[in-house]
């Protein structure tokens, strides 16, 4: 045997390590169960200083039900009510202020991991125009690549 066979010999089984560890990593995350998933936003219900819980309820619950039905309901965690047992890496907030008969809304997306700010949006609307702009901004959060890049 040449030294130069022992070399290469060795080289081939480092190599071999190698592969065989990045395959066993990779192996590992997939059966993590339900925390293998790379982004999970968590929404909980969001916070307003009048005394409508009901209007407020009813928008953390339309956003929660279009992002459901727009990514899947493994990629999304509503904490008041179910998903307990599931974490989240991307936390969903929302503040809710009426003056006459406009609700002002604004919702973020922070990133638990990072604490960034992933995604911010302010908007107006009526009491008839609430499910549709909830669910707008579901839409616009489901785009935002910011928000599902880690």
């Amino acid at each position: 045997m040449y030294p130069e066979d022992s070399v290469l010999e060795d080289e081939a089984m480092n190599r071999f390590i190698n592969v065989l560890a990045v395959l066993m990593i990779a192996s590992s995350h997939g059966a993590a169960g339900n925390n293998s998933i790379a982004v999970r936003l968590s929404i909980n219900t969001f916070k307003s200083t009048h005394n409508d819980r009901a209007m407020v309820e009813k928008m953390t619950s339309v956003l929660y039900r279009e992002l459901v039905r727009l990514l899947g309901e493994e990629y999304v965690v509503y904490k008041n009510t179910v998903g307990l047992g599931r974490s989240a890496n991307r936390q969903v907030t929302g503040s809710v202020e009426k003056i006459d008969e406009t609700y002002f809304i604004t919702i973020k997306v922070l990133d638990g991991e990072k604490g960034e700010q992933l995604f911010n949006k302010t908007c107006t609307a009526d009491s008839g125009d609430i499910e549709k702009t909830m669910r707008d901004i579901a839409k616009q959060i489901h785009k935002d690549r910011r928000v599902w890049q880690r």
